[in-house]
């Protein structure tokens, strides 16, 4: 590792983008020990400087060694500063190395317990490279807290933290030393003079690294302290530095004599504060104080797309919060300077951003182009001092021949990451710094500037853009968030939601359109906050056919945004078929039942099907799946609920098919029966009397019941028998029981029950025979048995053959009158008979039949018409008599003589 690696040729070709190493040595402890067996950084540091197995360390070789280091603290407990052979203290890098972390937040270099030296010192001849790893907690009298580079130093992608020094908190540079920093963070570092000091005809180069809250005593340069070095800053911020009661101020940065190219930085938010006067930002090299971002001494600066923003100097000699330039020749180019201020100055009429206090020098100069200065109060001191044109400048401070436009407008006071490695002000929409440059944009020494202090392109518009950065359309990106409903229907309102998320900021304009694959399309240049740096549009899409489509949004039209094109984000937009009739209707037992179902739905295709998809139909209907609904049903009841989808043909390639369902419910009646026949045998009867009751027809098997419906008093049922228990009609319903699937049935029938006798009759006149001429007397005997009354009976006995000279009396017996009291010739009379009432009729004749004749004596009775008579057995009564030949028999009567014959009559 001893000889420095110029080059390696290979083919002729130069190969120095790779380094070659030629040893590598891996550090497996974390401990700090020169002994085995583990291999420690400091035993590796050792083995590649000497080239020889140290502990447990494989030994370095000539050329550029590399030692790794895996993730983990390696704490230095090996105390002795002073001592150059690495033994104690720090570690001593006397030849060509390289160390390499695992990352700068996994990997770390450090003091155990109170730092007792710097962390690396680098020997002059000798190179070090440090990557991927934090450097911390280092302390020392003299030079670098935690680096000291005598030779070649480069560090990348590495932490630099609580390094202590008299000079050069973090790292300090001595006379032709050489520092690259890339992309590293250096903070919270304390020197008497610099985070980083760089000394005597050193050279530093800072690029892509964030340099803050470092301080400085005594001397100055909070950041940086350069005396006679050259210092090239590049895409760096350099934020929040002090430099506190400093002899010379420079928050920022310190340069006494040398040079300063600053390209591409942001300045921000340092101070400088010294009651003897000294400078906080930027400092060249006079005793005098001020200069909170930059102090300059006698130091050739060039500073280009740069921004100094909120630096401070307070109770400085000579102020400044930007900018304090003594004996110095300073340009800037399109650099922004905002809000820098600069309290107390012990001398009066200072500049708030810039100062200069060199008039008698006249090859110093304090020259500005193309730049914005802008904050409250004096900007420049003195007045004339400062140079420049095509400045914008808040007030006149700066005297004429400053080339000011005037104030500026519409720059943004916010300090913001707009992009690029640093913080900066955006130009605001409107803004009279935009495109008010000329058409080429230059830098200090009228070289061409391509881009701004973010890698912009300039110009972007034709002209440049004043101060650090140039407005283009921020790169846009269009994202479809939501279309809703998705999928959506033929013919319905889409809703296509997008947001915009602009790069750095929110569009301030511009508009989207919606394309959907189907060629339908939708705009919307109105936008409402999205938060940050998102506007969110939403226009309406209406399809007319089904199928998958995608939808595109476009976004252009913006005056702050480029244009962009969401993804393409797939959408189906499909039907609904409605089903129908609305309603089905209701059906009967046992009658056919036949409907139609139908269905629609834009953009669907025929022919569809129909199925039962939920529920039961009602038992004995049948769904085709052309949507007949036809059968006979065989139960009633209900109501039955179903549900019927309809499915279409369309293909699956349009996301089909599609369908749609609709619930139903019909209700299964139950039927009227057959006719049903009430029948009464018989029809008519009489008081008393009975008739049976039967029916015929009807359906189902519900129980026949009967019941007088009308006329009560007549009638009376006792399950299918009637009896008539008054005088007059009835009406018999016969009612057949509903059952499951009928409804009731009746019918009726009409009895009459009509009044009711058992009249009785009786003739005879005591003997078998007669004589001629005798003179002969029958009993004639009329009753009623009941049940009823009869008014009218007609009772009738004519003179019989064989008898004359009819007289006749009638008595009564019991309970009845005679209509008359006597009479001759036949009876015919019409008598009134109460129950049980008796009339007794004598009835003499004389006998004209001759001997050996017959007189038959026939007496009849008969109800009154409307009537019943209920024993019409008794209704006649016949007497016979046979007319004697000869003789009397002892008793005195005359004996009909052999051979004759009596027939004796009796009711």
């Amino acid at each position: 590792m001893k000889d420095v690696l110029k080059a390696i040729a290979l083919s002729g070709i130069a190969l120095a983008t790779m380094p070659v190493h030629a040893a590598v040595i891996t550090v497996t402890t974390l401990q700090d020990s020169l002994a085995g067996p583990s291999c420690s950084l400091r035993a590796a540091v050792q083995a590649a400087s000497t080239d020889a197995v140290v502990g447990g360390c494989n030994a370095g070789e000539p050329g550029l060694d590399r030692i790794d280091l895996g993730p983990g603290v390696h704490r230095l407990t090996l105390t002795g500063a002073n001592e150059d052979a690495g033994l104690t203290g720090d570690l001593d890098v006397s030849g060509d190395l390289q160390i390499v972390g695992s990352g700068a937040g996994t990997t770390f270099i450090e003091w155990d317990g109170a730092p007792n030296d710097r962390l690396l010192d680098v020997a002059a001849g000798a190179t070090l490279e440090v990557s991927d790893l934090t450097l911390r907690r280092g302390l020392v009298a003299g030079r670098g807290g935690l680096v000291r580079v005598d030779g070649t130093a480069t560090l990348r992608d590495c932490g630099l933290f609580e390094g202590t020094a008299d000079f050069g908190g973090a790292v300090g540079l001595g006379g032709e030393a050489n520092l690259t920093v890339e992309r590293c963070e250096i903070a919270s570092n304390l020197a008497n003079g610099g985070g980083i000091g760089a000394g005597l005809s050193s050279t530093l180069i800072l690029r892509g690294s964030q340099v803050h809250d470092n301080v400085s005593r005594a001397q100055g340069g909070g950041a940086v302290l350069g005396s006679f070095a050259a210092l090239t800053i590049e895409d760096t911020e350099i934020a929040d530095n002090r430099a506190d009661d400093s002899r010379w101020g420079g928050g920022g940065l310190l340069l006494q004599g040398g040079s300063l190219t600053l390209r591409g930085s942001t300045l921000a938010g340092n101070s400088a504060s010294d009651v003897l006067g000294n400078g906080s930002a930027v400092h060249p090299a006079l005793d005098e104080s001020g200069g909170a971002a930059l102090s300059l001494r006698g130091a050739q600066v060039d500073i280009e797309n740069s921004t100094i923003s909120g630096n401070s100097a307070d109770e400085t000699l000579l102020g400044a919060g930007g900018i304090l330039a003594v004996y110095s020749d300073v340009r800037l180019a399109h650099s922004t300077l905002v809000g820098n201020q600069s309290h107390r100055s012990l001398l009066p009429a200072v500049g708030a951003t810039l100062a200069r206090w060199d008039n008698d020098r006249p090859e110093a100069e304090l020259h500005l182009t193309n730049s914005l200065v802008s904050g409250s109060g004096q900007q420049c001191a003195a007045a004339g001092a400062i140079t420049g044109m095509g400045n914008r400048i808040d007030d006149a401070s700066c005297g004429p021949v400053a080339g000011s436009l005037g104030a500026v407008t519409g720059l943004d006071p916010l300090l913001a990451d707009n992009g690029g490695p640093t913080r900066t002000h955006r130009l605001l929409p409107g803004s009279n710094a935009r495109d008010a440059g000329p058409a080429s944009c230059l830098g200090t020494s009228g070289q061409p500037l391509t881009v701004d202090q973010r890698g912009v392109n300039r110009p972007q518009f034709g002209a440049c853009d004043l101060g650090a950065i140039e407005i283009a359309p921020a790169a846009s990106n269009t994202t479809i968030t939501a279309a809703t409903p998705d999928p959506s229907l033929v013919n319905s309102p889409v809703t296509v939601s997008i947001a915009v998320n602009g790069s750095g900021s929110a569009p301030a304009d511009g508009q989207i359109t919606v394309l959907a694959s189907s060629g339908e399309s939708c705009i919307d240049a109105t936008s409402s906050s999205g938060g940050g740096s998102t506007v969110l549009f939403s226009c309406n899409l209406v399809f007319a056919s089904v199928g998958p489509r995608t939808l595109t949004a476009s976004f252009n039209g913006s005056s702050t945004h480029e244009d962009s094109v969401s993804t393409p984000e797939p959408h189906a937009v499909i039907t609904t078929l409605t089903v129908g009739p609305g309603s089905l209707p209701n059906g009967t037992f046992s009658m056919p039942y036949s409907t139609m179902l139908s269905a629609s739905g834009a953009g669907s295709s025929t022919p569809y099907s129909f199925v039962v998809s939920t529920g039961l139909l009602p038992p004995g209907l049948m769904l085709a799946s052309n949507g007949a609904l036809t059968g006979t049903p065989t139960a009633a009841g209900g109501p039955f609920v179903f549900s019927v989808t309809a499915t279409d043909s369309s293909s699956a390639g349009v996301g089909g098919p599609f369908s749609g369902t609709r619930q139903y419910s019909i209700t299964i009646a139950r039927a009227d029966q057959a006719p049903l026949k009430d029948i009464a045998s018989p029809s008519t009867i009489p008081f008393d009397g009975s008739s049976s009751l039967s029916s015929s027809g009807g359906s189902g098997s519900g129980a026949v019941s009967f019941a007088v419906s009308s006329g009560g008093g007549a009638c009376m049922i006792a399950g299918s028998s009637l009896t008539g228990i008054g005088v007059g009609n009835c009406t018999v319903t016969a009612t057949k029981a509903a059952d499951a699937n009928h409804n009731p049935a009746t019918a009726t029938v009409e009895v009459s029950v009509l009044p009711a006798a058992n009249l009785q009759i009786s003739v005879d006149d005591g003997t078998g025979f007669a004589l001629p001429g005798s003179f002969v007397e029958y009993e004639i005997l009329v009753a009623n048995a009941g049940p009823l009354a009869v008014t009218g009976a007609r009772v009738q006995d004519p003179v019989p053959t064989g008898l004359s000279t009819v007289l006749w009396t009638c008595t009564p017996v019991q309970g009845a009158n005679c209509p008359t009291a006597s009479g001759s010739g036949g009876i015919d009379e019409l008598v009134d008979l109460p129950v049980n009432a008796v009339l007794r009729f004598v009835y003499s004749a004389t006998v004209t039949a001759a001997l050996g004749e017959t007189i038959t004596h026939t007496a009849t009775i008969n109800v009154p018409a409307g009537t019943i008579e209920t024993d019409a057995s008794d209704n006649s009564a016949t007497d016979v008599n046979v007319v004697a030949a000869d003789g009397l028999l002892a008793d005195g009567f005359e004996d009909p003589g052999a051979g004759a014959s009596v027939v004796v009559g009796g009711r």
